[in-house]
């Protein structure tokens, strides 16, 4: 039985597995990637410098040539700022020697733009229209400004003004007289005493600027701009295209556009183009330079695809030979090995290797043939060591039957155990469960002492906070009640005062009164007087030449009398502002008087109510110091009791305890009970199963 046995498993052992892995293959495909991550690692730390070194060669030689350029556009400007300087200097020398005719000025003009090269026009205006009575104008190239042509109006006129005395330099413009790219320095003419006398202008041509940046180009596809302060085009191959086009619309580079505007130079270098801008010193020109990245790395890229196609090549013959060499080291062996391990898998023991080797791989094919001949004498001790573990099952089986009567025994014992250690846990719950709601209502009566506590020491504290507020209020009513008594007093002492004002009162308007009446008696005496005189001065002149000195007196008495009727006229304007202000002082002191007589009134009827408030305050704080002696013997009682209730609730504790100890020994004492009559159980189906094992192997030691 266990012979036909083993030859199933064999068979199953012998069948191989539909789908499985070679150690070979995957070595040979770990191999090869080895080997190509090493040549692209060694190509990329030898590239990689060489791109940088290319890019770096490259920026420093576009570096260079745009300061080259740069220097050479600056030195051009300078040599025309120098020009306008010295010019400006000989114009205020001729103007200092008086009117000069516009013929020996443009003269003037013609021999200074001979001195610096690319000049087309050089040109002094003053201050007024040419075409004006004072205009005045002179040109170098004698061009004659038409009638409509203001000077004052032009962009370098205006230009030079803003500047206060610097150089403005306009961006360049397609002049339609001079048929070129123009640009116009200015400046205004200053004399000896700082007079503006004008301004003087430099057309100056730059179409050799573009011939000039062209012999700057220093690698195939590369272009060189001069831009203005907005990025426009000021050298262009297309004449339209200057000041027209933007360099970054044209080109598709609208995000470089910040960069290069915002900064004095500005230098990248992405997977498309290289780009580099610098700005020209003392204007807002920019020379800028784009390169194709494919240009500049043109010799490097073929040096990769060479050197790609080289490790390719390279990377083949290493495969071919690789696999060779796998092939015959390693798969031929290992399959040879794996028909052996199968074999003994088997129990074939009748397998042998040949052409065993001297490496590792020998050493394994002759630990195989020592497994072989392990396992050989190993199954023969094993049937050897069955015979006689059959034997010993007889004799295991008579003692079983033995222990299986007396474990049937054990389990009715157990039985009658478990029932009874039931019937304990279940009393011992009955009785927890009455000591709990015994201990659940001493808690809620020691819960309701404590509550009545509380409260009787928070009635304590709010009484103790009455009786505080109580004597506070007494002192305050009592404070009142002084503050009114003086208030009272004060009060009767400013009516008294107002009685007597109003006394005082009275008596100014009698005497205004008297000063009414003397005034009018003084008026009537300057009337008399006025008459007087009149008939003085008649009975003077009646008198003729003797009575001349007393017509000199009458005329005197008669201007006398009428200033006294005047002044006796204001006097008695003021005596009625003074009358009308006493009677206003005599009506406000009279209702003064009546308010103060209600105010007066009002305190003594306050003062009587104090009284009263202060009596009730003295008569709530004895009742408070009454009521605060019975809660704090009510909160002493309290005391007393929830000391009691607190000792019973401990001993309701400790005898709970006790109860839960006594239902944890109840608890444990069926656990256990069960736990034996399971171990009992196991125990009988144990011998169970070995009395069928011992009769099996009983059986098996029998069969041949």
């Amino acid at each position: 039985m266990t012979i036909s046995k083993n030859k199933a498993e064999s068979n199953e052992v012998r069948q191989p597995a539909k789908a499985k892995s070679s150690f070979a293959a995957l070595f040979t495909i770990l191999s090869l990637l080895l080997i190509l991550g090493a040549v692209v690692s060694l190509s990329l730390v030898t590239l990689v410098p060489f791109h940088a070194i290319t890019s770096g060669q490259v920026e420093s030689i576009v570096k260079e040539t745009i300061a080259h350029l740069r220097d050479t556009v600056v030195f051009k400007l300078e040599e025309h700022r120098k020009l306008l300087k010295h010019t400006e200097v000989g114009i205020a020398n001729y103007r200092k020697q008086g009117y000069v005719s516009q013929e020996i000025m443009a003269e003037y003009l013609r021999e200074m733009a001979e001195t610096v090269p690319h000049v087309l026009s050089l040109y002094y205006t003053n201050n007024f229209p040419w075409n004006h009575k004072e205009g005045y104008s002179a040109f170098s190239n004698g061009w004659a400004p038409g009638e409509d042509w203001d000077n004052t109006r032009r962009a370098w006129f205006t230009a030079a003004k803003d500047a206060g005395g610097q150089i403005a330099v306009l961006d360049p413009y397609l002049d339609a007289i001079l048929g070129g790219i123009v640009i116009t320095l200015s400046t205004i003419v200053f004399d000896a005493d700082k007079n503006d006398l004008g301004v003087i202008a430099d057309d100056v041509g730059v179409d050799d600027l573009g011939t000039m940046i062209k012999a700057m180009v220093q690698f195939p596809q590369q272009q060189i701009f001069l831009l203005n302060g907005e990025g426009l085009f000021i050298t262009h191959d297309d004449i339209n295209a200057v000041m027209e086009k933007n360099f970054f619309t044209e080109m598709a580079l609208e995000h470089y556009r910040k960069p290069v505007l915002s900064s004095p130079s500005f230098s990248n270098m992405d997977r498309d183009i290289f780009i580099y801008a610098s700005v020209i010193p003392q204007t807002e020109w920019r020379i800028v330079t784009i390169i194709p990245a494919r240009v500049i790395f043109r010799d490097l890229n073929r040096l990769v695809i060479r050197i790609i196609i080289i490790s390719l090549g390279i990377l083949g013959i290493v495969s071919c030979v690789l696999i060779w060499f796998t092939r015959r080291m390693l798969t031929v062996p290992i399959q040879n090995i794996e028909h052996a391990a199968l074999s003994l898998a088997a129990m074939d023991f009748t397998v042998d290797i040949q052409n065993i080797r001297t490496d590792e791989i020998g050493n394994i094919q002759r630990a195989l043939l020592c497994i072989r001949d392990s396992l050989r004498k190993a199954m023969d001790e094993l049937h050897n060591n069955l015979l006689k573990m059959a034997a010993a099952g007889k004799q295991l089986n008579g003692v079983i039957v033995e222990s299986s009567e007396a474990l049937t025994l054990i389990t009715g014992n157990m039985n009658g155990m478990e029932n009874e250690a039931d019937a304990q846990m279940r009393s011992v719950a009955q009785t927890s469960g009455a000591i709990d709601t015994i201990v659940a209502s001493i808690d809620s009566l020691n819960n309701a002492v404590y509550t009545q506590a509380a409260h009787i020491t928070e009635s304590s504290a709010a009484i103790e906070q009455m009786v505080a507020n109580i004597t506070s209020i007494r002192s305050v009513v009592g404070n009142v009640c002084r503050t009114a008594d003086a208030l009272s007093k004060s009060s009767s002492g400013g009516h008294t005062m107002l009685l007597k004002l109003e006394e005082e009162v009275s008596r100014m308007r009698e005497q205004s009164a008297t000063l009414q009446n003397a005034n009018k008696t003084i008026a009537d005496m300057a009337g008399q007087t006025n008459i007087l005189a009149m008939n003085a001065a008649i009975e003077a002149a009646h008198a003729g030449e003797s009575g001349r000195g007393f017509a000199v007196v009458a005329q005197e008495i008669r201007k006398l009398a009428e200033l006294s009727g005047k002044e006796s006229d204001a006097v008695s304007q003021e005596i009625k502002k003074l009358e009308n202000a006493i009677e206003q002082i005599g009506r406000v002191s009279r209702e003064t008087v009546t308010a103060m007589n209600m105010i007066f009134t009002g305190i003594k009827e306050m003062d009587s109510s104090f009284v009263t408030v202060n009596n009730a305050v003295d008569e709530q704080s004895t009742g408070g110091d009454q009521i605060l002696t019975a809660l704090k013997t009510i909160q002493d009682m309290t005391g007393r009791v929830r000391e009691g209730t607190e000792m019973i609730r401990k001993q309701s504790g400790s005898i709970h305890q006790e109860i839960e100890k006594l239902r944890g020994t109840s608890a444990e004492v069926t656990s256990r009970a069960r736990d034996v009559k399971q171990a009992s159980g196991n125990i009988a189906l144990i011998l169970e199963n070995a009395k069928g094992i011992t009769a099996d192997d009983g059986r098996a030691g029998e069969s041949p």
